[in-house]
């Protein structure tokens, strides 16, 4: 019995680096950063140009939905293709019609953004990160 107990002490402590490091990562928050941005811009169906960044924090199956304002809030690239994918290593980058400020959402792939909406979606359930940026002046 008292080698079982030893054994079973020894079995625990090993245990117990690999748990912290599990529950660091799990911790993380995730965070957007966009690296191009595109212009400030009024808008239009014909305008478009590349946004891209990169994407840190807990390793999910997720992806992006992107949002261009112009009057309101438009879905991107188009709202027949609303999700950017995120690489291997946290990079993404795709093309949106031009706004005056871009929101970029890190989000399950259970979420189905609106293709239009006059407010943006908040952080809970599918929606993990967000970030705003203005048009680049």
């Amino acid at each position: 019995m008292r080698y079982l107990t030893q054994i079973l002490f020894v079995a625990f402590c090993l245990t117990l680096p690999m748990a912290h490091v599990s529950a660091a990562q799990s911790g993380d928050t995730p965070a957007i950063t966009v690296t191009t941005v595109p212009p400030w811009d009024t808008g239009g169906p014909n305008r478009m140009r590349p946004i891209a960044g990169t994407v840190t924090g807990p390793n999910c199956d997720c992806q992006l939905v992107i949002f261009a304002h112009g009057d309101i809030w438009y879905v991107q690239p188009w709202t027949t293709a609303p999700y950017t994918a995120i690489k291997r290593d946290g990079s993404w980058s795709t093309t949106t019609h031009l706004g005056t400020e871009y929101a970029v959402f890190l989000v399950r792939k259970s979420y189905r953004p609106p293709a239009i909406t006059r407010t943006l979606p908040r952080l809970s359930g599918d929606v993990l990160a967000m970030t705003r940026v203005p048009g680049r002046r």
